[in-house]
């Protein structure tokens, strides 16, 4: 072959790939051109012997262009609207959340078909340390977790651990708060600071400091498990109201619920309900009065020191001796004297208010009646206005409206007669366990306060308490505030408020008394100057 012939060649098989990368790149994106022209460049690009350089590329590009008139269609970015719109359906309850967040340590995050953990991706990780915008945000009732819809990234985020409910993994950027303020996800079990804790097989870890059996009460119907765990195999059924014994507790770290052990070794109850995690399933039987002093957490002060010449705020504590003892540390109980507590509100009905003053005893037979009448009342007042709410939101007429109109009424005649049950239930109490008279000073002390019990550093103390609608003009008022100061005994601390009570009448005397002082009083005004 002929010099000529072999330049003819040539030729020929560069027009064959300009044809061939005319057709191939006109059918992709901006990326894989890019990638194809480094390629190119550094020599990568190899077509059966004959070397694919960058001019190739350019001049089927340009063919391309000429064709097509220069257009390509590439694919848009998912605009807001229609992210928030996916978001809303792969969950209902999904609200408009734009923030940035990023995953705290080193470990990567999965993401999630839906706001639930059983929706894992298969190979799709949010990278640590990775700012990513979001579009929505959802509160998981089941598990009571937080969940986050990515914007760039198709899928979701927890902002907690998936091994461990108390550790939070996703953080904001700025000072905004991921988790929303009205969400209770990591509340503290109360079953664990009655209960000593067990292994997940039944055996305490700690046999020294082990607390004796307890009694409990069920809320709702729940059933028995075979293990600590809530997706376990089921056995019997606890009716609501129904009490048992429990002697020790397993708190599971991956879904944050509390397991009760039975004490005659029968399996397991779930501190939670299964289908939501805020709404408790058992509660301690007895008196809730001591067990609600409890949450009250004592308040260390913060002591400032430097270390190796960096400030570092600590807690210290003052050590006492073995023969030291603390005050108020002893259980100086109240007496038990007919009083009125902020919290005796809910538990009369509606027809016996106010509240009266009553004692210990009277206060948890009446809180036993209203876990059975007036809990049920309460959950069909927020059924009717909820319903009442969607009914009044239609602009005319229709079948759907009649239809929650008629759930409504309903729903009013179960919420009456619910009320009367729970009326007359309180009122066979009264008459068969008459209330009992306060004392002479306990009117005085009630018309401007109460006295309140508080638990500082492991010691019981004392505290008068002031209504706030009192000094407002509002006789019944419920929000108080605390005045005096901390007491040993509940004695001196009713002596507090009767010495707030008369300083509290002297004042409002002074003020009756003023306009008629003031009537007679010279009036000042400006006087002339002669001569002026």
């Amino acid at each position: 072959m002929t010099a000529a012939d072999q330049s003819a060649a040539t030729e020929v098989t560069k027009a064959n790939l300009v044809k061939c990368l005319t057709r191939l790149l006109a059918q992709k994106d901006h990326a894989y051109i890019d990638s194809m022209k480094q390629k190119a460049k550094s020599g990568q690009v190899n077509v059966k012997g004959t070397q694919v350089t960058e001019d190739m590329i350019l001049e089927a590009l340009a063919i391309e262009r000429k064709e097509n008139g220069g257009l390509r269609w590439t694919p848009a970015e998912p605009s807001l609207a229609s992210l928030a719109n996916k978001a809303v359906s792969e969950s209902e309850d999904a609200e408009p959340y734009n923030q940035r967040v990023r995953i705290i340590g080193n470990q990567k995050m999965p993401l999630l078909f839906k706001p639930d953990l059983a929706q894992v991706q298969r190979d799709q990780f949010m990278m640590p340390e990775q700012w990513c915008d979001t579009i929505a945000r959802v509160v998981n009732k089941k598990d009571g977790r937080v969940y986050v819809r990515l914007r760039n990234q198709d899928g979701w985020v927890s902002s907690r651990s998936h091994k461990d409910l108390t550790k939070v993994v996703l953080e904001v950027e700025g000072s905004a708060s991921l988790e929303p303020a009205c969400t209770d996800v990591i509340c503290r079990s109360r079953v664990a600071r009655l209960l000593p804790a067990m292994t997940q097989e039944g055996h305490f870890k700690d046999q020294q400091k082990t607390l004796p059996p307890r009694r409990f009460c069920a809320t709702m119907a729940v059933q028995k498990l075979a293990t600590p765990d809530s997706t376990g195999a089921h056995g019997s059924k606890l009716n609501a109201k129904e009490e048992f014994l429990a002697d020790g507790v397993f708190l599971r770290p991956s879904d944050g619920r509390a397991y009760l052990h039975l004490k005659d070794g029968s399996g397991w109850i779930c501190e939670r309900a299964r289908s939501d995690f805020s709404k408790l399933a058992v509660e301690p039987c007895g008196s809730t009065e001591d067990f609600l002093e409890d949450d009250i957490e004592a308040v260390e002060p913060k002591v400032r020191r430097r270390d190796a010449g960096k400030k570092v705020i600590m807690l210290e504590t003052e050590a006492l001796g073995q023969e030291t003892e603390e005050p108020g540390a002893k259980d100086n109980a109240s007496p038990d004297v007919p009083m009125i507590f902020r919290s005796d509100t809910e538990i009369w009905p509606e027809e016996l208010q106010p509240p009266k003053a009553i004692k210990k005893s009277m206060r948890q037979q009446l809180r036993r009646l209203y876990l059975s009448h007036g809990a049920k009342v309460k959950d069909c007042e927020e059924d009717l206005k909820e319903v009442t709410e969607k009914a009044s939101a239609f602009g005319r007429s229709c079948p759907a409206q009649k239809e929650l109109l008629q759930y409504a009424e309903a729903l009013k005649k179960e919420t009456q007669k619910g009320k009367k049950a729970w009326t007359d239930a309180v009122k066979l109490l009264l008459k068969e366990t008459p209330v009992e008279k306060a004392t002479e000073s306990t009117p005085d002390v009630i018309s401007v306060g109460s006295v309140s019990p508080v638990q500082v550093r492991g010691g019981r103390w004392f505290c008068a308490m002031m209504n706030r609608e009192m000094e407002e003009g509002n006789v019944s008022g419920v929000s108080t505030r605390p005045c005096g100061p901390l007491r040993m005994n509940h004695q001196d601390a009713m002596e507090d408020l009767k010495r707030l009570q008369q300083a509290k009448d002297e004042t409002l005397k002074r003020k009756s008394e003023a306009p008629e002082e003031e009537a007679f009083a010279p009036k000042r005004g400006k006087t002339k100057v002669d001569g002026a």
